[in-house]
């Protein structure tokens, strides 16, 4: 099979699961959050459920750069998945039915509990006109300089402690 060692990893591994065993793994965030593995992350919920995801914090292993998470999977049934933070030892947490789930299957705790507040934020605020910014504003992503001449861009680095810094 072509694909990452990851994803590979994870599908044998399941496959050699007997029906309601359980597995533990540690996964890179592809594993959890990419739009490329969606489909893995959909089989999964097919074939058993997730039941947790765990985000480690960032730097746990040493000389990686990706974000890691312990992953426990069931091949048994089930719907609710409970997502914690990269807090080790008083984590938040989310539990969320798998309906409930974006069309992406992402189960990054950050993602899910972003997309959460927000649709409490929007039933507070009916008045409200809600649109994604991507329709009002050009979005530039990384770290290269803005492409546009003579406008302005505003970019996460501007945002500290809470507050939009002033634009050049």
């Amino acid at each position: 099979h072509s694909g990452p060692t990851e994803v590979k990893f994870l599908i044998r591994a399941i496959r050699l699961l007997r029906e309601g065993g359980v597995l533990v793994a540690i996964v890179p965030g592809s594993i959890v959050s990419a739009q490329s593995t969606s489909w893995l992350r959909s089989a999964l919920f097919s074939n058993g459920h997730v039941r947790l995801v765990h985000q480690l914090p960032r730097g746990i292993f040493p000389k990686t750069e990706t974000e890691c998470y312990i992953l426990v999977y069931e091949k048994a049934p089930g719907r609710v998945v409970r997502l914690l933070n990269h807090d080790l030892l008083n984590p938040e947490f989310l539990r969320i039915h798998v309906k409930n789930l974006d069309d992406e299957f992402r189960l990054d705790f950050g993602r899910v509990y972003a997309m959460h507040q927000l649709e409490k934020l929007k039933a507070l605020t009916p008045q409200l006109e809600w649109m994604r910014l991507d329709q009002i504003a050009d979005v530039v992503r990384g770290r290269a300089k803005t492409p546009f001449r003579r406008k302005r861009a505003i970019h996460t680095t501007n945002f500290k402690d809470g507050v939009w810094l002033e634009l050049p």
